[in-house]
């Protein structure tokens, strides 16, 4: 009897032990708040790799610690990892009211780093937790403007245009997306980074070979082209240079003609295929087919220009002709940072846009106008 006393004693002996262990672990362990103070200190005193452990372990129990979160983006820049700051300011739960603006600042990073398509995808999740988060909406019609995709400005201004007015920068990049107030030059450097940082960037890739055929480097885009992933798009841009130096157009090389009908520089070559063959109407036609698709276009209206001269159709000639003036002045009112831009402009602006066929600026232009 007395030996099972004696087991019983130890046994609540060692328990009792260990839940007293278990309590001083618990007491003696560090809250949150002391992880993120140590992990400050452990910075401003230069203790990079100590800092990074503490701020993580930190995290790692609440990722609502934005001390901790401050602390991990300074050493990801520290150590010159953009994807990992990205990363980080990323992490912020989507439920918290800090969520939309980190995305966004994740973004600006990201662009700076030379990362544009992260930089695009955190500034859509943004506005995906926050439509109203206009910040997030002006950053993807400026990168879309400097990718010179007309469609993509077009888009993001509409769903910019239901949060709140219009900026001047929007209006201008609107109306002259396919002739922007920078230099061919600075473009090409800034594309120039994010092609180098990011394959993967289509766009941008897509973007700085018309910038270097635009120079005159066909040569350049060609290699730039064949070095990068395929798309529908980038195949239409690789005919185009090879046409802009030889001279020669070659449609049935592309795999799918049907994925590319809504490109208007496809319509612009197969006019050029067509006029090569002496077809004067059915590359009228074609040219006809990418204005319609991009009316805002000088490029496209003044090559249509020249189409119905050469088909003897001068009734239409001089519409066109009006039509391309137009477009001049509202690219010359487009990049004037000296515009005030009034309702009456926006009216007038809207006016033009419906006499060159754009209609669907012209609606948009018109809703901003009547916006308080």
């Amino acid at each position: 009897m007395s030996t099972m006393c004696n087991i019983r004693r130890i046994a609540l002996i060692i328990i009792a032990g260990f839940l007293v262990g278990i309590g001083l672990r618990y007491a003696t362990r560090p809250s949150t708040e002391t992880l993120c103070a140590w992990a400050v200190d452990e910075w401003n005193n230069g203790h990079v790799a100590e800092a990074e452990r503490l701020a993580r372990n930190a995290l790692g129990r609440d990722l609502e610690a934005d001390a901790a979160r401050a602390v991990l983006i300074q050493v990801a820049a520290h150590d010159g990892q953009p994807l990992s700051h990205v990363a980080v300011l990323m992490s912020v739960p989507e439920a918290s009211p800090e969520a939309a603006r980190s995305y966004h600042e994740a973004g600006e990073f990201a662009l700076r780093a030379g990362y544009a398509a992260v930089a695009e995808s955190c500034w859509q999740r943004c506005l995906e937790i926050s439509g109203e988060f206009l910040p997030a909406h002006d950053r993807l019609i400026s990168l879309a403007g400097l990718r010179l995709d007309s469609a993509a400005v077009s888009q993001s201004i509409r769903l910019r245009a239901q949060v709140a007015p219009l900026t001047p920068e929007s209006i201008r990049l609107l109306i002259g997306a396919e002739s922007l107030h920078r230099s061919a030059g600075s473009m090409e450097s800034r594309l120039r980074q994010f092609v180098a940082q990011d394959s993967r960037d289509l766009e941008s890739q897509l973007a700085l070979t018309k910038v270097l055929n635009e120079l005159g480097r066909s040569i350049e885009a060609e290699t730039l082209l064949q070095a990068g992933g395929l798309s529908p798009d980038t195949e239409i841009e690789l005919l185009r240079t090879r046409w802009l130096r030889q001279g020669e157009v070659a449609l049935e090389e592309l795999p799918n003609i049907a994925a590319v009908e809504s490109n208007g520089d496809y319509w612009i070559l197969k006019g050029m295929q067509l006029k090569s063959e002496g077809q004067y109407g059915d590359a009228v036609a074609a040219l006809k087919r990418a204005v319609s698709l991009r009316p805002l276009n000088r490029q496209y209206r003044s090559q249509l220009c020249e189409f119905l001269r050469l088909a003897g159709k001068l009734d239409e000639n001089q519409k066109e002709s009006e039509n391309l003036q137009i477009l001049q002045n509202l690219e010359q009112v487009a990049t004037n940072p000296a515009t005030e831009w009034s309702a009456d402009l926006l009216q007038q602006l809207a006016i033009q846009c419906r006499q060159v066929g754009d209609q669907h600026n012209a609606a948009l232009l018109e809703e901003v106008a009547r916006s308080p």
